[in-house]
């Protein structure tokens, strides 16, 4: 389990690297992530650090939208509107880019959307 969380917090790191290589290049963030090689994660994580509970993301592949959504700060409560669906969620406003999972990693306890 540990070593699938230190390949998705790779991959996290690696593609927000890339959205700003992109800015860097181009002066603004993407309008989607289209022109990016998207890393696609089988991810296996705990419901909550109080309930050990495992849950599993079969693809992590997709890319859901959020102009605006402020994912710097963004929370769980965020959840209870489109779901725990496993996706990256991406603001093209900010470049902003979180992994759209509210369960924690094995190692740290902390929710995915945090890291």
């Amino acid at each position: 389990m540990l070593s699938a969380d230190a390949e998705a917090l790779g991959a996290i790191l690696d593609l927000r690297a890339s959205v700003q290589q992109y800015i860097k290049d181009s002066g603004k963030p993407p309008a989607d992530l289209s022109e990016i090689a998207l890393p696609e994660l089988k991810l296996y994580c705990y419901d909550s650090d109080e309930n050990l509970k495992l849950h599993r993301h079969g693809r992590i592949s997709e890319v859901e939208l959020r102009p605006g959504g402020g994912l710097e700060g963004f929370s769980a409560i965020t959840f209870t509107y489109s779901g725990d669906e496993g996706k990256w969620l991406y603001d093209p406003w900010t470049g902003a880019v979180v992994l759209g999972c509210s369960g924690v990693d094995a190692k740290l306890r902390q929710p995915w959307y945090k890291h």
